[in-house]
Order: C-alpha cells, then sequence, then structure tokens
C-alpha cells in the first residue's frame, strides 16, 4: 500500500455514534420548543424513546427517570412492565423505539431526567476492548406539569459543606469518590465504610442541584447541595452491608444559577461520576 492510500484509510476509520430522542403528542404538549409538558386529567405522561446506534457492536442499555425534587425511586411502565428501571437491547446500525408511561408523582411543575447508560455487567465484558463505553450515558430532561396525583412536595433546602476547598480541573465540574478525607486515595471498589465525595466547580459562578447515590440504578438518596465557583466540596458518605448491591454511581443533577432570565427553557445538566463495582467479598456475606 503506498503513502496515499494509508492516509486514506486512516481518514475513513469508522467511529460509533448514538443518538437519543423522545417523541409524546400534542395531549401531552404545553410547548415543545420551551420541553414543557403536560400529563393528562389522569396525571399521566406517555411518550416514544428512540434511540438510534451507528456502533460496531451491539449495546445493552439500562433505561431509567430521575425527578428533581423527589428522593426516592420512580416507577415507570414500558412495554406494559412497570419497574424502576428497563434493560433495552440496541443492536448496531439499528434503532429501538419505545413506548414509556410515567404516573403518579406530585401536582405541580417537575424537571424530569430521562437517563440511558450503559448496563455495567455489559461494560465489564467488553471495556477491555474499548475502555470508554464506561463512560457512555444519554440524557432527556424537560418540564412536566403534572396536573392530578400525589399531594404537592415541600422543597428542601439546599445544603452549603462545610468542607471547602480549593478547586481543580480548570473549567471541569466532576464527581470523584476518594477513600480518604485528605483525597489522597481514590476509591477503585466499594465496600461498607466511609468515603468522601469530591464534587469539583471550577466554573467562575456557583451551581447547586440534586446529588443522588445510585445503587446500580435504583436511587438510593439524595440531597441538595450548593458548590460555590472555584471550589471543591466534601460530601461524606457511608455504605452499609444491607444497602449494598453490585455497584454504585453518584449523579449530579445540576441547576446553574448563572441563568440567562430570557433563555424560557430548563437549563439543566448532569454529571456522573465513574460506575464502582462493589467488592464481591461483601456481595457474598
Amino acid at each position: 500500500m503506498d503513502k496515499e492510500s494509508d492516509n486514506l484509510e486512516k481518514v475513513s476509520h469508522y467511529s460509533n455514534s448514538r443518538t437519543t430522542s423522545m417523541e409524546t403528542t400534542p395531549e401531552f404538549t404545553n410547548n415543545k420548543d420551551k420541553l414543557d409538558f403536560k400529563t393528562d386529567a389522569d396525571g399521566c405522561f406517555k411518550g416514544a424513546y428512540i434511540l438510534n446506534h451507528q456502533t460496531q457492536t451491539d449495546d445493552k442499555l439500562v433505561f431509567y427517570i430521575l425527578v428533581e425534587n423527589i428522593d426516592s425511586p420512580v416507577s415507570f411502565i414500558v412495554n406494559g412492565e412497570e419497574s424502576e428501571y428497563h434493560i433495552i437491547h440496541v443492536p448496531k446500525l439499528g434503532e429501538v423505539t419505545f413506548d414509556f408511561e410515567l404516573s403518579n408523582l406530585p401536582i405541580g411543575k417537575h424537571i424530569i431526567h430521562l437517563i440511558n447508560e450503559q448496563c455495567f455487567e455489559y461494560v465489564e465484558r467488553v471495556q477491555g476492548c474499548n475502555p470508554s463505553i464506561k463512560y457512555i450515558y444519554s440524557r432527556i430532561h424537560f418540564s412536566l406539569e403534572v396536573t392530578n396525583g400525589k399531594m404537592p412536595l415541600e422543597h428542601k433546602k439546599y445544603e452549603i459543606m462545610h468542607d471547602q476547598r480549593e478547586s481543580d480541573f480548570q473549567n471541569r465540574i466532576s464527581l470523584k469518590l476518594f477513600e480518604d478525607k485528605k483525597l489522597s486515595i481514590v476509591a477503585e471498589q466499594i465496600k461498607d465504610g466511609s468515603y468522601y465525595l469530591a464534587i469539583n466547580n471550577d466554573k467562575d459562578y456557583e451551581i447547586k442541584g440534586q446529588l443522588c447515590i445510585m445503587s446500580d440504578y435504583r436511587l438510593e438518596s439524595a440531597q441538595k447541595l450548593i458548590v460555590p465557583l472555584k471550589t471543591k466540596v466534601i460530601v461524606p458518605v457511608k455504605f452499609h452491608r444491607d444497602s449494598l448491591k453490585k455497584s454504585i454511581r453518584f449523579i449530579f443533577l445540576m441547576i446553574p444559577t448563572k441563568i440567562d432570565a430570557e433563555a424560557g427553557i430548563p437549563i439543566r445538566n448532569v454529571f456522573m461520576s465513574e460506575r464502582l463495582l462493589v467488592q464481591d467479598e461483601v456481595l457474598k456475606k
């Protein structure tokens, strides 16, 4: 092969592409352009979730829903089955569309996060050939007006953590778990005991949000936090043997406080820690 052909081969190298979208009907829509939707008279929201993967291998995904200001797991229906999360298989070079139903939420306005990530068992099997796959996730968020449901929520206040340090990782927001308060030993696996989660905010504005601890794909607990500008806050975390499953992940549903009032849409972002597996010996006890 000559030099020119070799260059052409490198330029045309195949790359993976994954897109996620949601569709619904006018019955459930206030203003699509402003990400503003509503339930029907019975308090139910129905939509279609669409996954289009132009990938070299099949994907095994987990689909779950987090709702801002709700600190307990949210069940929803996919293909007639109600669960807190659902396993979705997406073929390579393929598209999967399925209907979902969300109901039984408190009356009022909510921010809904539809999240999918690679199933951790699948990640463990394939990450040897594709290490980046464990960081792949997708999310969609929108505002939902619930007209019929549970009693309205009493919103908890945002906490300011006392343990604050200078931020690092310039222009980056990140979550990382450590075994010690000095943040010298990065946690690589989880067992029962105490840990320290560092939430780093190197932006020039304060952020706030809901910190979710996911045990496998079930919301275990949540708390509302403020992270000042150019600051790293330390959140103590304690795991108990009876609540540990196979893996743990931290998710921060972020609300930037520096928001353009003219935006007219709910501005949100999601940041995730690496998913950490629970030590085998803990699972066996």
